[in-house]
């Protein structure tokens, strides 16, 4: 962190709220305030100065997932920073759970490394957009690369490495072409890279997503000036390499998040309830996993693929009620939850081809589609092996036209009194 004070002892009100939001820390710091503002001006501004030396010790003791916590409660909710810090406090999490990070990027190796990207990404736009340079955009720039560096060094030590190609390069086995884009590289060359692929003790887990060159070149207009919005813009969108000429390809960048899971994570940022944690996981897993459905093959692909993740959103997706899942209260979680469910149907069935089913009471029970949980007895002969009720939906491949969950259902079996 810098040695220069952010704030002056006057700036008592910003001095406040940036001490209320390290309660945790130093009720200290609180009390100096309290003192400082019932004080003669004199005294208040020496009171004011050793509250900012406190906080800054206190500060710099902080573990990183505080000091995340901290900026995040202070970043505005449009700060460009935002999401790469959320990614930051994920990551961090996850490295000091020990062995736990480093079985979750061998499992999923793209998740981890579009989160990585979101955080390089963003740290670019520090140096190109016109970003107030606050200090608690410093402080939110400070700790996106003070994680970067710890994960790094994490993926190092346990035999990982970046596979971070150069515009020009060859490319090869190590490279995923996702679109074709002028460019002053080489022809039939690397353009310019989506995101970094991913070796392990050497061997190739994750290519990296380039766009490939076609030689054209672009010649700049010479009506535009340096001081022209559209200069401005073209600044702020080339910030992957500025020795290649801007271009945006028509497509989407991996790491980019469909609108339903941009909805569920505004509403459940910074919620530590394991239930819903789990959730939001699956949730991000299975958005990074458009990649891998687009190369299955078979049915059994699919299957290995998605299944995961799958089963744990289902509930969602069955929900009618905010109280419809028991580990996840109503309010506000349960209301978010089922905010999202059916944009997530859409999306399930425009971009992954999945259809949910849903057999009703009545229907008869169908073991290709439906499993069953558990019976219930009847004496009524048309009853009998019907569907008793729906426990969780199905998921069905329009693509492969096969079931990939089946359905859970209480089915009725002969028996009981009459």
């Amino acid at each position: 962190m810098s040695g220069n004070l952010p704030y002056k002892g006057a700036d008592l009100d910003k001095l406040r709220e940036i001490a209320g939001a390290l309660t945790d820390f130093s009720e200290f710091t609180l009390s100096l305030i309290g003192e400082t503002t019932a004080a003669s001006s004199t005294t208040a501004d020496t009171m004011a100065t050793s509250a900012i030396h406190a906080i800054v010790s206190v500060w710099k003791s902080a573990p990183i997932p505080a000091k995340i916590r901290f900026v995040l409660d202070l970043l505005p909710e449009d700060s460009p920073l935002l999401p790469a810090l959320r990614e930051a406090r994920s990551l961090e999490e996850l490295r000091l759970r020990g062995d736990e990070l480093m079985a979750w990027i061998k499992r999923y190796p793209a998740l981890f490394a579009d989160s990585v990207q979101v955080m390089r990404d963003q740290m670019s736009l520090i140096s190109t957009l016109r970003m107030e340079v606050s200090s608690i955009n410093l402080l939110a720039s400070e700790l996106i690369v003070m994680v970067g560096m710890q994960i790094d060094l994490k993926l190092e030590s346990a035999g990982g490495a970046w596979l971070e190609p150069k515009p020009g390069e060859q490319i090869n086995s190590n490279h995923e072409v996702t679109a074709d884009n002028s460019s002053a590289a080489p022809v039939g060359t690397v353009a310019r890279t989506l995101r970094n692929g991913l070796k392990w003790d050497g061997k190739l887990v994750l290519p990296a997503l380039v766009v490939r060159s076609t030689g054209q070149t672009v010649e700049p207009s010479t009506n535009v000036t340096t001081d022209s919005p559209m200069a401005i813009v073209c600044t702020e969108l080339a910030v992957i390499d500025p020795d290649v000429p801007m271009e945006v390809p028509h497509i989407t960048p991996s790491g980019v998040q469909p609108d339903w899971l941009r909805a569920l994570l505004q509403p459940t940022s910074g919620s530590d309830l394991p239930a819903l944690v789990r959730i939001v996981r699956a949730a991000a897993e299975l958005a990074s996993l458009t990649e891998v459905y687009d190369r299955c093959e078979t049915l059994e692909q699919l299957e290995s693929s998605l299944l995961g993740p799958l089963s744990i959103l289902r509930p969602i997706l069955g929900m009618r009620y905010p109280d419809g899942l028991e580990s996840v209260p109503a309010v506000p979680w349960g209301e978010a939850l089922l905010a999202v469910r059916d944009p997530l149907k859409l999306w399930l069935s425009e971009r992954l081809q999945l259809e949910c089913t849903s057999p009703q009471r009545g229907d008869p029970f169908n073991a290709g589609t439906m499993r069953a949980v558990d019976t219930r007895k009847t004496v009524h002969a048309p009853e009998i092996d019907t569907v008793a009720r729906l426990e969780a939906i199905g998921l069905k491949s329009v693509r492969f036209g096969g079931m990939v969950v089946l359905a859970d259902v209480i089915r009725y079996t002969a028996g009981g009194e009459s």
